[in-house]
């Protein structure tokens, strides 16, 4: 298995990273949803979709990819996805409130 960092926007000056990991002879790509800006306590717009291709550009279908968000600014729809037809998988992100990220920030001090 192969693991890589996804980096996004989630507020104005915090970004959200999840841990995406998928199967050792794919290559990943980002398809849509990154760089969003989203509000807290609220779903992002747009779902972060991958997708995930052979070492020649072939899509992969039926492959399973596993999200996890690492940084504590939010919440997954799901933690493992399988990739459709086309080699895409996509999540929805939901960001923590302010009231927990203003506890976040304060323990960091």
């Amino acid at each position: 298995m192969k693991k890589y960092f996804v980096p996004f926007a989630v507020f104005t000056t915090l970004f959200a990273m999840l841990l995406v990991t998928i199967p050792a002879s794919a290559m990943l790509e980002i398809v849509d949803g990154d760089m969003q800006v989203g509000r807290p306590g609220e779903q992002l717009q747009e779902k972060l979709v991958v997708k995930l291709t052979d070492t020649e550009g072939t899509p992969i279908p039926d492959a399973n990819i596993e999200f996890e968000e690492i940084d504590g600014l939010g919440t997954l729809s799901a933690e493992s996805v399988a990739t459709d037809t086309n080699g895409n998988a996509s999540v929805h992100y939901l960001t923590q409130s302010l009231q927990h990220l203003t506890r976040g920030l304060q323990i960091l001090h």
